[in-house]
């Protein structure tokens, strides 16, 4: 039985395909995505738990990806960026952004924040809830991205 099923995209494939196999060996679905138009349709014509989306990708922008994903209401919406400025967090939050991570970061860090998603999500906790802080930091162990 699986963890649950994960919407990855990032235009970094070596990103993508680091958290896609980390999550694969731990007990998730995952369907990774390298641009925002397949992310999109994935989200459409698919079921999952919850989506982790880079605001940068040069498609489309992340925060209009964030912004079509919270829209559908089907899963909380994880943003991971290497944009660290609160302007960045403020509004990925505002969009509807359950959590906002900043690169690099550890990948048990990203499933901890994505157990807490599905399983808050589960529980009926509102998507738009956050346990984000201005003084929230960016990942303390890197995974070498």
């Amino acid at each position: 039985m699986s963890n649950g099923a994960i919407l990855l995209v990032d235009d970094d494939r070596e990103m993508v395909d680091s958290i896609s196999n980390w999550f694969r060996r731990v007990g998730y679905e995952t369907t990774p995505t390298y641009h925002a138009f397949h992310c999109l349709m994935a989200a459409a014509e698919n079921q999952y738990d919850v989506a982790i989306v880079d605001v940068g990708m040069p498609d489309m922008n992340g925060f209009e990806v964030l912004r079509e994903l919270v829209a559908l209401q089907l899963f909380p919406v994880i943003v991971l960026s290497g944009h660290n400025g609160s302007e960045f967090k403020s509004r990925a939050f505002q969009l509807g952004a359950l959590e906002y991570l900043v690169k690099p970061v550890s990948l048990p860090e990203v499933e901890a924040v994505v157990r807490k998603a599905i399983q808050g999500d589960r529980f009926g906790i509102s998507k738009s809830q956050s346990s984000y802080t201005e003084s929230s930091q960016p990942g303390r162990v890197t995974s070498g991205w």
